[in-house]
């Protein structure tokens, strides 16, 4: 298989070759790394704010500084307290979940999936240990739970404390992430994270303990104190 992308590390073409592989919405994970593409158009779902967006196809979901980012055209931004769904059988979590089926509990670590199909079968895939299980099922009711929030797989809902949401497998009812202003990669800051092309000519390299705009918010709220503090200062003589 092979990945190409553009200069902002958007994923372009993923080409699976000669094998003969059928892409579903199976998340793809990329050998030691921690990277995963969704050959398929996903949603992605806000549970504390009861919103869900159309992800695109070939997006990537990656694992930097211990926050989860998604990656696709016009974003390459972090997100917590949400998950992805296919619209039909599969989750892809980026929290730690714990599955309960009957009275068997699973703990599936971030970036792992689920998927519960329609014949009577749980299948899922841990990634920190890199184990993949199928379960037959009855009648039992399939749980996912987190601090924040329950999923009945079964019924493809939502739980929270008061109500529920019925997940949507209609795409074309929802917006696109990217045409959300407030998810937007906007491009302002500092030239090797925002635009490699230009940091490579200058020499500069993406720098992944983010140093520099750490530093630069750091210095922003020393001044930004500072007005604060003349601010007061004047307000007291007059």
């Amino acid at each position: 298989a092979s990945i190409s992308r553009n200069r902002k590390k958007v994923i372009l073409n993923y080409d699976v070759g000669s094998s003969g592989v059928n892409l579903d919405s199976t998340p793809t994970y990329l050998v030691k790394e921690d990277n995963v593409i969704f050959p398929k158009e996903m949603t992605i779902f806000f549970p504390l704010q009861d919103k869900s967006y159309k992800v695109n196809a070939l997006a990537e979901v990656y694992k930097e500084n211990d926050l989860y980012y998604l990656n696709q055209k016009d974003i390459n931004k972090t997100f917590d307290h949400i998950f992805y769904y296919d619209g039909k059988d599969l989750y892809f979590f980026v929290d730690n979940v714990t599955i309960e089926v009957g009275d068997k509990t699973i703990n599936l670590s971030p970036m792992s999936y689920l998927n519960c199909s329609y014949q009577n079968l749980l299948e899922y895939y841990d990634k920190d240990s890199d184990t993949y299980e199928k379960i037959s099922l009855e009648n039992e009711k399939v749980l996912v739970k987190t601090d924040y929030m329950t999923i009945d797989v079964t019924l493809d809902k939502v739980i929270y404390k008061d109500s529920f949401t019925l997940l949507t497998s209609d795409f074309s009812t929802l917006s696109k992430i990217s045409d959300i202003e407030e998810y937007k990669s906007s491009g302002y800051g500092c030239i090797e994270q925002t635009d490699p092309l230009l940091a490579m000519v200058l020499g500069l390299r993406r720098d992944k303990s983010h140093k520099t705009p750490k530093l630069l918010a750091e210095k922003t709220l020393e001044i930004l104190k500072q007005i604060q503090h003349d601010n007061t200062a004047v307000s007291d003589t007059e």
